[in-house]
């Protein structure tokens, strides 16, 4: 072989490659810095997608929510698992006393009879696939709204 890829071609492979009319050069430009308006960036953010932004800004939300669980610092994103993880405890001491509020009467009630419930579940094993699977598609299209974070 007389040349390979990205090896640079010497005055006499050049002579050669032209005394048998072979024209393997191809000229090019690669993109390998962004500059836009005094700013400096990486010529892969030009590559991303507004998916790819979407998922960066949901990682670091996410991590902003982990951090102030961790730390106990009230922020935004850490609001609806407060909240959950709240809810829970109320729902402990509702299910360990006799005091009941509208939101546990449903879980106090299946935990006191479980049995009335029993009957509910072999139904829906009864049900055929594709119909569990339509439902299961529903329930998580009204889970994921038209807003980004559910809020």
């Amino acid at each position: 072989m007389l040349c390979k890829e990205g090896e640079k071609v010497g005055s006499s492979e050049a002579a050669l490659l032209q005394m048998l009319d072979i024209k393997p050069f191809e000229y090019g430009m690669t993109l390998k810095h962004i500059y836009d308006q005094g700013s400096v960036y990486s010529a892969r953010l030009a590559k991303m997608t507004a998916g790819d932004l979407l998922k960066i800004v949901a990682l670091g939300v996410s991590e902003v929510a982990a951090l102030s669980l961790a730390i106990s610092y009230p922020s935004l994103p850490a609001f609806p698992h407060v909240v959950a993880n709240h809810f829970k405890n109320l729902l402990a001491v509702a299910l360990e006393t006799n005091y009941v509020f509208k939101q546990a009467e449903k879980v106090k009630e299946r935990v006191e009879n479980p049995d009335a419930f029993a009957v509910a579940a072999p139904a829906a094993l009864d049900a055929s696939p594709a119909a569990v699977v339509e439902e299961e598609e529903e329930e998580e299209s009204e889970e994921f709204g038209d807003d980004l974070f559910g809020f």
